[in-house]
């Protein structure tokens, strides 16, 4: 059924038949998936109460709500995109840091105040999967679903670049 939520995949597998469709009736313009989830974001991020990019994988949403957030967009405005450069407010700026950590080919980001205590605080978001690692044990969840847990070296690995970037790390459970 189309009201019915999306899986990750399901969602990114949709995502790209929209993309076919948009690029076919926006054919002068350079749409692609990161545009896609940006008006996706943007149309439901306020539902969702979050306060973060990441924190929009954390709630499925249907067809239903993809069309209609597609099918009231209008693409063009993406050829009159404009980047500015200016200063965020400290509260904001503060709510954004970040630390992004490569290792064994993977990308971490751990938000040094990340309004989400789930599933530690802090925790690291795994880029290329979207997953949640638990820094207190390494668990990795999908949503608030165990998925697995990283190996011992791996995860030891994260936890010592996080400790050497600055990052205050939970107790070890």
């Amino acid at each position: 059924m189309d009201d019915e939520k999306l899986e990750l995949e399901e969602l990114l597998h949709y995502i790209g038949i929209k993309l076919k469709f948009i690029n076919t009736k926006f054919p002068n313009i350079n749409v692609d998936e990161s545009n896609i989830i940006g008006v996706l974001m943007s149309s439901y991020m306020d539902k969702f109460k979050s306060k973060l990019s990441l924190e929009f994988y954390d709630n499925p949403i249907s067809k239903i709500d993809i069309d209609l957030a597609l099918d009231l967009y209008d693409f063009n405005q993406i050829k009159n995109e404009v980047l500015l450069e200016f200063e965020l407010p400290p509260e904001l700026e503060e709510l954004e840091t970040k630390v992004k950590i490569k290792t064994n080919g993977k990308v971490f980001i751990i938000h040094k105040n990340d309004i989400d205590p789930f599933p530690s605080n802090p925790h690291a978001h795994w880029l290329d999967s979207n997953l949640k690692v638990d820094l207190s044990n390494g668990k990795c969840y999908q949503v608030k679903k165990h998925l697995f847990t990283l190996k011992k070296k791996d995860f030891f690995e994260l936890r010592l670049k996080a400790n050497k970037l600055g990052v205050v790390l939970p107790n070890l459970e």
